[in-house]
């Protein structure tokens, strides 16, 4: 029995995100603590806390940035096994994690005063997040378990997109995936935070509402497109942006006739009963956004100045932004993502580059409108990590307009296919060097390791290397055996067929 192209890459995802889980130390991902916290709230039945003040002004922290930060921040009773270590390594990537201790939890079942300022997200993901801490063990932190369960919804939610981009006589929609899941995509999957389950939900959502409206529509897709959309919208508010973004740059792609039909029109139901949701929470949880912003057209230059920093980051400027690839690995990465995505605009149809040209305008539109409205009032510098989950839309869409305009699959795929498996990789060690020896340390740093995983480092870069050898694997040039093929019950008025 054949094993679906799609199996490669979704199982080869899921390993790398496992890896990426313990090859980090907790709190290694930007604002983790605070999410670590929010969680265990979550886990135990608390969605609100008591609002606090801690944050003063200080050498790092202004005063416009304490009351940012003031206005957020919540106080809430946990259980002290699963309180975060202390982040004594962030921000010194010449140190390892040796700081961090013991990697097993603290002893005790008293509860006590935690703060967070992660509190303007519906509870959702920290509920999953919680619930998996909660699990009576003393071998690891329970954050661990947090992020292993975050790391599973984004697992499923990649393993969905390749089914979405996988069975269509042609490797360029599975080219496009590989190319728009970054080493900073996987990252953030493997941390307990919300970031990484929007961004795979707007991976996944774009993979399967292009896959719908260019058929065959059926109702595994059609199912897709509804529970990524919903994880996408409830994971953090900026996931409406991004919804709007996936819908705008479809739209020029879209067959009204299929809108028209039930099944499509109670899918669309659901995903605004999702937003609905999003936005009431918003409106009675977001803080007022800081006064004293720019005019969004006054931030594009701004945006534009910074475009090469944000493409680096993009790719992966891993913990909290110190720890920055080889600079060939952002290089060679955007490369082929220039390529792609030019060939798309080069042989796609009118309307095919359209939907290109509205998601590359979304991502800048979104970053300007991000800088301008939140990030420089406060005086806090735009990432790449803000825009990453509608800049991941334009490979997916590339990769899919060249299946339409019937690019043929070249035999040298696989060696896109190999270079992204070995940049995933290098990105894995190099993160891996940091926290054991620190990036001044060792190359091989195994033997050197002043920190360790739980389960040692072999185990992990033994997971790792596998993940990116399926990745390669899914991206192996199809035979004459292979059929283009759908799967689940076709959409069609009057007649329902099974594929195999």
């Amino acid at each position: 029995m054949r094993v679906p192209r799609s199996a490669f890459a979704a199982l080869g995802y899921a390993l790398l995100i496992g890896a990426w889980v313990f090859a980090s130390p907790i709190g290694s991902a930007p604002d983790e603590p605070a999410h670590i916290v929010r969680a265990a709230a979550a886990g135990t039945g608390q969605f609100e806390g008591r609002p606090v003040a801690p944050y003063q002004r200080s050498a790092g922290l202004s005063p416009t940035q304490a009351d940012f930060l003031n206005r957020q921040t919540q106080e809430f009773s946990i259980p002290v096994r699963l309180v975060p270590p202390p982040l004594c390594f962030a921000f010194r990537p010449e140190q390892s994690a040796a700081c961090v201790g013991s990697p097993s939890a603290p002893g005790g079942s008293y509860f006590v005063a935690a703060l967070s300022y992660a509190t303007t997200a519906p509870p959702l993901v920290y509920v999953l997040a919680g619930v998996a801490m909660g699990i009576p063990q003393d071998s690891i932190l329970p954050a661990y378990l947090g992020r292993l369960a975050l790391g599973l919804v984004c697992a499923l939610l990649l393993a969905a997109a390749a089914s979405a981009v996988s069975g269509r006589g042609s490797l360029w929609p599975g080219v496009g995936l590989a190319l728009a899941v970054t080493p900073m995509v996987v990252f953030l999957a493997s941390s307990l935070t919300p970031a990484g389950v929007a961004v795979c939900a707007a991976i996944c959502l774009m993979a399967a509402v292009v896959a719908l409206w260019t058929g065959p529509p059926t109702f595994g897709l059609l199912s897709v497109v509804v529970l990524s959309g919903l994880a996408l919208v409830l994971a953090r508010p900026s996931g409406l942006a991004v919804v709007a973004a996936v819908s705008l740059a479809a739209l020029p792609l879209v067959q009204g006739r299929l809108l028209l039909r039930p099944a499509v029109l109670l899918g669309l139901v659901v995903v605004a009963g999702g937003v609905a949701v999003e936005v009431g929470w918003v409106l009675g949880h977001q803080p007022p956004l800081p006064l004293g912003g720019l005019p969004v057209t006054d931030a594009l230059p701004v945006v534009a100045g910074q475009w090469p920093a944000l493409v680096e980051q993009l790719v992966g400027v891993l913990g909290w932004g110190d720890v920055a690839l080889p600079a060939e690995i952002p290089a060679i990465w955007s490369v082929l993502v220039g390529l792609l995505i030019g060939a798309a605009l080069v042989i796609g149809s009118l309307w095919e580059r359209l939907a290109v040209l509205l998601a590359a305008g979304s991502a800048v539109v979104l970053a300007a409108g991000v800088y301008a409205v939140i990030l420089s009032p406060v005086g806090w510098e735009l990432q790449g990590r803000h825009v990453l989950a509608v800049a991941a839309l334009l490979p997916v869409l590339g990769g899919f307009v060249l299946y339409r305009a019937g690019a043929p699959t070249r035999p040298d795929v696989f060696l896109v296919g190999l270079a992204v498996a070995a940049m995933q990789f290098g990105a894995f060690w190099e993160n891996a060097r940091r926290y054991a020896v620190g990036l001044h340390g060792r190359l091989d740093f195994l033997s050197a390791a002043e920190w360790t995983p739980p389960g040692g480092w072999l185990v992990w870069i033994v997971l790792a290397a596998g993940g990116c050898l399926l990745v390669a694997l899914s991206l192996v040039p199809l035979t004459v055996a292979e059929r283009k093929e759908g799967s689940g019950m076709i959409l069609e008025p009057g007649l329902v067929s099974v594929s195999r």
